[in-house]
């Protein structure tokens, strides 16, 4: 993950061991980015008006999800869910391409970092294939229609795109294609084809008309925070409008995608998984990662649930962070098919919890411990949610489907997979399914 909290999954194929891989000539030479060329470097930031052009309407909103905004150090497009067989089984997959900016002899570098991940019961493990590209030829992102294709050179070339087929980036109804014919850690071929269809359109998980989403809060922040906002901290920045420079990211999410059709290839079998059924999920992010960011997130730990209620047409975000420096933040937003949306067609959630009333529980005595790395991740979790009315109620308990989902890369090693959840929300009960990712300390690369 190098790093990158805004996509907490992209430990996937980080840029450690870059230095020794790509020489320094050669990553300067490859490049087409130089400093003279390169755009003016800036930080996400709350704003409290609609200066920025993505706020403004759905149109803009859709050319900046299809975006690569490289005045950012990081950005990406990250997919991941549950692929239903017609026998049942279900297995996790997940596919993303990111850029992650790389200093090179004072040098903007960038580094795209492509990757697919699949678990299925009958592996007992993941399966993940992908690359770094500092050669931008190997790139190529075009944003009407959106479409990315990545290229993996090498001993065992590969390749992978992910591509709107019809409708709006980010509208609801609109589908959209991945595809992907790479090699995996084994040396075995990993293929992959997924339809989805977006079922709920683009959700905003950040404060204020250009969706800024702070990762975490400074001691004089928090203190206000609590002492005058009771927690709120949507209500601090619409009182405040307090910038929060470099504290976060734009963060938005595809919350409810549909999986019309699935094929995934493993090996000599083409047809390995295949099926019409499963619920996926898009996360899209852009934040600057400057010293005082790195420094706050490095050795932190996090746990990160994408809640799915297809039934119920609703989506849900849980987060915690804890980090060593700015303590721990939580976050939860609930969102519902048809809501009302912000000026630029986005989904506002329905119900938002203030940091204080959001408390998550591994439950112990359910902890599965790896073979490969001795760590012990929780197999149960319960979510208690609190607030001023009954909407603002829950309790969630959610389970992993598998034991075994831990993806080890390099220096890289995070649990992330598919867990199911049942409970109440607003006295109302629920059941669904959940992506978990679990970043242990000292873990995230």
């Amino acid at each position: 993950m190098s790093g990158l909290i805004s996509r907490r999954k992209f430990i996937v194929l980080s840029a450690a061991g870059l230095m020794s891989a790509h020489p320094l000539h050669r990553l300067l030479a490859a490049n087409i980015f130089s400093a003279e060329g390169a755009p003016r470097r800036i930080c996400a930031s709350y704003l409290p008006d609609y200066s920025a052009p993505w706020s403004q309407s759905p149109a803009r909103l859709s050319r900046f999800l299809s975006g690569d905004h490289l005045e950012f150090d990081v950005g990406g497009w990250f997919l991941f869910g549950n692929l239903r067989e017609e026998s049942g089984k279900n297995s996790g997959f997940f596919m993303g391409i990111q850029r992650m900016d790389q200093d090179v002899l004072g040098e903007r570098v960038p580094v795209y970092q492509a990757a697919i991940g699949f678990n299925h019961p009958e592996l007992g493990r993941y399966l993940y294939g992908g690359c770094d590209i500092t050669d931008l030829k190997n790139i190529v992102i075009t944003q009407n229609p959106w479409k990315v294709h990545a290229v993996c050179p090498g001993e065992s070339p590969g390749w992978m795109s992910m591509e709107l087929l019809s409708g709006k980036m980010g509208r609801p109804n609109a589908t959209y294609l991945l595809k992907a014919h790479l090699t995996d850690q084994y040396g075995e071929r990993l293929q992959a084809r997924v339809t989805l269809r977006d079922r709920m359109g683009a959700v905003q998980h950040g404060y204020g008309p250009a969706s800024f989403y702070p990762q975490w809060l400074t001691p004089l922040q928090r203190s206000i925070i609590r002492s005058e906002f009771h927690c709120s901290v949507d209500a601090y920045l619409q009182e405040t409008a307090a910038p929060m420079k470099c504290q976060g990211e734009y963060y938005y999410s595809l919350g409810l995608m549909d999986v019309q059709r699935f094929e995934i290839g493993v090996g000599s079998a083409s047809r390995f998984a295949a099926g019409n059924s499963g619920t996926f999920w898009m996360d899209y992010c852009l934040e600057t990662l400057n010293e005082a960011f790195q420094s706050v997130i490095k050795d932190s730990e996090f746990v990160f649930f994408a809640l799915q209620f297809p039934s119920r047409r609703e989506a849900m975000m849980v987060f915690q962070l804890d980090t060593k420096t700015a303590g721990r933040l939580n976050v939860a937003r609930r969102y519902k098919v048809d809501s009302a949306t912000a000026r630029n067609g986005a989904l506002l959630p329905i119900v938002q919890w203030d940091y204080n009333k959001i408390h998550i529980w591994p439950l112990e005595g359910t902890r599965w411990k790896s073979e490969e790395t001795g760590l012990t991740y929780p197999m149960k979790y319960f979510v208690w949610l609190n607030g001023p009315s009954k909407a603002h109620k829950g309790e969630l308990l959610l389970q992993a489907v598998r034991h075994n989902q831990e993806l080890v890369i390099e220096n890289s090693v995070q649990y992330q997979g598919l867990y199911r959840v049942q409970g109440t929300l607003g006295g109302e009960m629920v059941r669904g399914q959940a992506w978990v990712e679990i970043q242990p300390p000292g873990h995230m690369v």
